[in-house]
C-alpha cells in the first residue's frame, strides 16, 4: 500500500513559478479551478483531499510528477478497540 501524500504548498509554488507564465491564473485554468481554489492549494498546508483529475492536470501543466509537489505523511493510527463495559 502506498503511503499517503499531501500537497506541499512550497513545492507547488516553486513549480508554478518555473512553469508557463508563472501566474496563479494560468495554473488555476490548467487545473480547472478558480483562482481562489488554486490559491488555497498553495496557501493551506496539509491538503490531502482533492480532485485527483484536477491535480493531475495541474502537474501536467507544471511539467512535474505528483510526487514532486507532494510529501509523504505518516498514516493515521488505527483507533484502539473499544473496551467492553463490565
Amino acid at each position: 500500500m502506498k503511503a499517503p501524500r499531501q500537497i506541499d504548498p512550497v513545492k507547488l509554488k516553486e513549480a508554478r513559478e518555473n512553469a508557463g507564465d508563472g501566474s496563479k491564473s494560468s495554473a488555476a485554468t490548467a487545473a480547472g479551478l478558480t483562482w481562489q481554489g488554486y490559491h488555497l492549494w498553495e496557501q493551506v498546508p496539509g491538503r490531502r483531499s482533492f480532485d485527483w483529475n484536477k491535480f493531475r492536470a495541474l502537474c501536467d501543466y507544471l511539467g512535474v510528477s505528483p510526487e514532486a509537489v507532494t510529501v509523504e505523511i505518516e498514516p493515521e493510527p488505527a483507533s484502539p478497540p473499544a473496551q467492553a463495559l463490565a
